[in-house]
């Protein structure tokens, strides 16, 4: 959601919660946004949890047709 805009809204919630909180943050990937956010407002040393591969790669057993 965050390449949708909703950058600074979350970043406003998150000014205006409690400093002793737990975050807990999911991402289908883990682009430089959320990354950056990650560490702004997590503590020092996150857990974080990868299933399968951190490279984005196509899943090449997936067959995909255009038809126009």
């Amino acid at each position: 959601m965050l390449d949708m805009g909703f950058e600074e809204d979350v970043r406003f919630i998150l000014g205006k919660t409690c400093s002793a909180r737990q975050i807990v943050m999911f991402s289908a990937t883990w682009p430089v946004a959320v990354h950056r956010l990650a560490q702004e407002y997590m503590d020092p040393n996150p857990v974080k949890v990868v299933i399968g591969s951190e490279d984005l790669a196509a899943n090449h057993d997936v067959m995909q047709i255009v038809e126009v």
